[in-house]
C-alpha cells in the first residue's frame, strides 16, 4: 500500500452553477446510490489513503457533513470551511486544504482529486500515489482539450500547461489531460508565493491552477506525470452528464 505520508484534498467550494442544482453538485447521482464525491473517495480508498479534507463554504458544509457524515468508503473526511469570495478558485481550495491538512504531523503529500470527475481506471490515483514522484500531474487521454487543461512533457518531466486551449504542437509532446495531481510541502510553499506575486486571470476570475502551476514550471519548479488509460469523465456540465447517462443505459 502507498505510504500513509499521503492525505487528501477534495476542492468542494465551487457555486455549481454550470449544473445549476439546489443542493451541492458533489451530493448529485448519475448511478444508483453513488454520489458524485463517491468516485473520489473510492480512489483514494484504492490507494490506501485514510484521511481527507474537504474544503468547502458555509452555505455548502451542513449538506456535506449530513449526508457523508465523518467517515464514508472508509475515508475519515475533515471539513475546512473558506471564504465565499475564495470559492471561485480552485487554487484557494487547494492551498486551503493543503495548509489546515499540514497541521496532521504524519502527512507530509497531498493528493488532490477532484470531486465532480470520474476516472475510467479505478485504481488511478492509487497509480500516482505510487509513482513517488511529488509534485505530479495524473494524466488522461482525452478528446477535447479545449474544454480541458493540457500538460505537455519531455520524458517523465513537465513542460507546459495549457489551459483550455487547442492542441499546440510546437509546445511539444502532449500527454494528456490532468484529473488530478500530487503535491509536497514544497510546491504548495511556491504556489502560495505566485498567488501573493502574481496577477489574478486577466478576466477578472482568481488565479487559474493549470495557469499557477505553469509559472512555477517557468520559474524553475519541476513536476513530474503519470499516464493512465481509461479516460475521465467531467459530470461537471449537463451536456457531459447527459451523455454519460446515456452510454450507461446503452
Amino acid at each position: 500500500m502507498p505510504s500513509s505520508e499521503f492525505i487528501g484534498i477534495i476542492p468542494a467550494a465551487g457555486g455549481g452553477t454550470r449544473l445549476g442544482l439546489p443542493y451541492p453538485k458533489e451530493l448529485h447521482s448519475v448511478e444508483p446510490g453513488v454520489l458524485y464525491v463517491d468516485y473520489s473517495l473510492m480512489q483514494l480508498r484504492e490507494a490506501g489513503i485514510k484521511e481527507a479534507f474537504v474544503v468547502t463554504t458555509s452555505a455548502k458544509l451542513g449538506d456535506l457533513a449530513k449526508a457523508l457524515m465523518y467517515e464514508r468508503h472508509g475515508v475519515k473526511l475533515h471539513y475546512v470551511e473558506v471564504q465565499p469570495t475564495d470559492s471561485k478558485s480552485l487554487v484557494g481550495s487547494v492551498l486551503r486544504g493543503c495548509r489546515r491538512a499540514e497541521y496532521r504531523l504524519e502527512y507530509e503529500k497531498f493528493v488532490v482529486v477532484l470531486p465532480d470527475s470520474k476516472f475510467g481506471d479505478h485504481q488511478a490515483v492509487k497509480k500516482l500515489v505510487e509513482h513517488g514522484h511529488e509534485p505530479s500531474f495524473l494524466a488522461f487521454d482525452c478528446p477535447d482539450p479545449s474544454q480541458f487543461d493540457s500538460i505537455y512533457v519531455q520524458y517523465d518531466e513537465v513542460k507546459r500547461v495549457l489551459v483550455k486551449k487547442p492542441v499546440d504542437e510546437s509546445l511539444g509532446v502532449r500527454a494528456g489531460c490532468w484529473g488530478a495531481l500530487t503535491l509536497d510541502q514544497d510546491a504548495v510553499k511556491r504556489l502560495k508565493k505566485l498567488v501573493r506575486t502574481t496577477p489574478a486571470h486577466e478576466a477578472g476570475d482568481p488565479h487559474l491552477l493549470g495557469e499557477l502551476i505553469d509559472a512555477d514550471i517557468a520559474s524553475g519548479g519541476k513536476w513530474s506525470w503519470v499516464h493512465v488509460f481509461g479516460g475521465y469523465v467531467d459530470l461537471g456540465e449537463w451536456d457531459r452528464v447527459q451523455k454519460y447517462v446515456r452510454d450507461l443505459n446503452g
